[in-house]
């Protein structure tokens, strides 16, 4: 038996809920086959809606995996995901941030975002003040088109990593599938002129991010399917 947490917005939790489904990244059916009859998931929710609802970080739904095989919904011509059929349980749903001292998880990272770099900035540093002791994701959402986005999310990590706040990253570019690629390429460029001087911003130096990473506390993405 497995242990799943997907990161899905409630707005998207309720559906399935309502449907006896899940879905995952986007609707694709890698993770999903990995799944077995009986395995439990725990859904995890960053935001109310996607892509635009506000936070909200918190459990909404459990259930345990009632089929042996994916099979494809035919919404419409053009999206037509692969689902998995699930039993869900009655559960109350619990904010995730009480419970983070509890849980025995070793791994994970607090994310902290905004599009605004300005509110990226003052709530990852209050945070780092509060808990240093919490690894942060940084970024900033849905930044916008290269290169605006990419100025908007250099902004936050310059002020952050030169003070030594922030362990992973994730640049977040409007941009399709096979551009993304581009947001790997511009964070390597940014953690680059940081670490050589190259800044457009004053800030004291210290230790930066140690590696690019993916956060489930607040990821941006619709759904993430986890392995614990």
């Amino acid at each position: 038996m497995t242990y799943w947490i997907n990161t899905v917005s409630r707005g998207h939790v309720q559906r399935g809920v309502a449907g006896g489904f899940t879905q995952a990244n986007h609707g694709k059916p890698q993770m999903l086959r990995r799944m077995a009859r009986g395995d439990w998931i725990v859904f995890y929710s960053p935001k109310t809606d996607y892509p635009d609802g506000p936070a909200l970080q918190a459990f909404t739904a459990i259930g345990q995996v009632a089929d042996d095989e994916v099979y494809q919904a035919d919404l419409d011509p053009e999206f037509q995901p692969w689902r998995r059929k699930i039993e869900f349980l009655p559960c109350a749903e619990t904010p995730i941030r009480p419970l983070l001292d509890e849980l025995d998880f070793t791994r994970y990272c607090v994310s902290l975002k905004d599009s605004d770099p300005r509110e990226v900035i003052e709530v990852n540093r209050r945070f780092a003040e509060a808990r240093p002791d919490v690894p942060l994701h940084l970024g900033v959402t849905e930044a916008g088109l290269p290169p605006d986005g990419i100025i908007k999310t250099r902004i936050a990590f310059e002020q952050l990593i030169s003070r030594g706040i922030g362990d992973t990253i994730r640049v977040s570019l409007t941009v399709p599938n096979d551009r993304k690629p581009e947001e790997i390429a511009a964070g390597r460029q940014i953690l680059d002129d940081i670490a050589n001087g190259r800044v457009r911003s004053v800030a004291e130096r210290r230790s930066g991010p140690k590696h690019f990473g993916q956060n489930i506390l607040n990821r941006p993405e619709w759904q993430s399917l986890t392995k614990f």
